[in-house]
């Protein structure tokens, strides 16, 4: 039995917290609180959603270190910002894969990775709002933020809702 409850901890690692009792097979859901104080269940969706981020953020960040100038040629409206700049690119890389570190460790422990989710959420949500203010201040701001939506202003969303809304109890 003891062989079948480490194979089940290993298998749901990521997914679930898993307690230390020798009753392996009962999961444990986190708990968080809600905004008016009360305690609720940390649902599933919370924590695959963080992992799908995290994973988005890390693709994107593993590209930007490892292929700066094709990054720099591949994003849309990127070329429009200035000239290329091979170390300034692998700089916000670097931060991208600091903020996809943050998302999965909230998604692994989330009370425990609550705190890097939340600044890499804070600094996602700040680089929105120079994209926001950059487009104020641009030609055809209706359009950049189109062409920003979803790469800028929706990657920073999610992750400031889950570290807002989604606080883990102990965290």
């Amino acid at each position: 039995m003891d062989s079948v409850c480490r194979r089940i901890r290993f298998v749901f690692f990521v997914t679930f917290v898993v307690p230390k009792s020798p009753r392996c097979h009962k999961l444990t859901i986190p708990r968080v609180l809600a905004l008016n104080g009360t305690e609720v269940s940390m649902r599933g969706w919370d924590r695959y959603l963080a992992g799908l981020m995290a994973l988005l953020l890390a693709g994107n960040g593993v590209a930007m270190l490892a292929a700066p100038l094709g990054w720099y040629d591949a994003v849309p409206g990127v070329p429009a910002t200035g000239p290329f700049n091979p170390h300034f690119v692998r700089d916000i890389g670097a931060v991208y894969l600091a903020c996809a570190l943050g998302l999965g460790w909230f998604a692994w422990r989330p009370a425990q990775g609550w705190p890097a989710m939340a600044l890499g959420a804070a600094w996602l949500t700040m680089h929105a709002a120079v994209h926001v203010y950059d487009a104020t201040c641009g030609a055809r701001p209706l359009a950049d933020i189109q062409r920003d939506f979803v790469g800028v202003y929706l990657a920073a969303a999610v992750p400031l809702v889950l570290a807002l809304l989604r606080k883990p109890r102990g965290a």
